[in-house]
């Protein structure tokens, strides 16, 4: 009996210490304004969750609650370095810290409806499909593979039977691709929000909401066009998840941010015409 009992043990040990972990790095690039963000996404994934890690990003706006009251405030915070989201798959609930203003926030893993598509092409050595969908917002177009034991996505992204090696907005608001990608042996990753109160995306949203119709009432103290409902034509509050339609490019910094491009692809242009003439002679 004790020999069956050492040897259930020590198979258990063994499979929860030769647990496969995927561990693969993205490049980020997200528009803010007249410029785009470029930060690095790690994330580490199992058979039972993901940790998606996305690096250097400004902590924004923290929410402080007036627990006798019910009200609350707004302070800047700027020690957040990271932005993490976790991913419980056996309960099916993804948790992670929303910025500017800074709440914890749960929801289910359930948002994300693709449709695939019949189309293929190769990244880092894996073949891949594409799929497609439309989510808070904006359009995406993502490419998957079915090569990997792991069901592994960066962000928010989910749902996809492999993992995304790469994902765009179609509106460019963002771009994500995998440039790195490793299995090793490693434990399961840990939600670094097990001990914070949660509220849902419902009640973010209309934090959200109280925050900008707060900026508006700040600037129309300042003699500036500020209108919730004309929000779009007033002030630019990039984020890729559309709330209210100051979220999205507005035409005056689309209009920025194209002139921009532009700029920068002649100045490239121009620098290689120099290079190339000074090489010559």
């Amino acid at each position: 009996m004790r020999v069956v009992l050492l040897t259930i043990v020590m198979l258990n040990s063994f499979i929860v210490f030769s647990q496969k972990q995927l561990q693969i790095t993205y490049e980020n690039h997200t528009y803010n304004f007249t410029n785009v963000i470029s930060s690095k996404i790690k994330v580490v994934g199992t058979q039972n969750s993901c940790l998606s890690i996305t690096e250097d990003v400004w902590g924004g706006e923290k929410v402080v609650i007036n627990k006798s009251t019910g009200g609350y405030s707004f302070e800047d915070n700027h020690e957040i370095k990271s932005y993490s989201f976790f991913k419980d798959f056996e309960k099916n609930e993804l948790y992670y810290l929303e910025l500017n203003p800074n709440m914890h926030v749960k929801e289910k893993l359930n948002g994300f409806h693709w449709k695939l598509v019949d189309s293929t092409r190769t990244i880092l050595g894996y073949n891949c499909r594409k799929a497609t969908t439309h989510y808070r917002g904006r359009d995406y177009v993502a490419w998957f593979t079915t090569e990997l034991p792991f069901k592994v996505a960066p962000w928010k992204f989910h749902g996809l039977p492999g993992v995304i090696m790469e994902v765009k907005s179609i509106d460019d608001f963002t771009h994500i691709y995998a440039t790195e990608l490793k299995i090793k042996d490693g434990d399961e990753p840990k939600n670094p929000f097990s001990k914070h109160e949660f509220i849902d995306w419902e009640e973010f949203v209309e934090l959200y909401k109280s925050k900008i119709s707060r900026m508006a009432q700040r600037r129309e103290a300042n003699n500036t066009r500020a209108n919730i409902a004309d929000s779009k034509f007033v002030f630019c509050m990039p984020r890729i998840e559309v709330i209210l339609e100051c979220n999205r490019l507005n035409s005056h910094f689309k209009n920025l941010w194209d002139k921009k491009k532009s700029l920068s692809i002649e100045g490239e242009k121009n620098n290689f015409e120099s290079e190339k003439t000074e090489s010559e002679g």
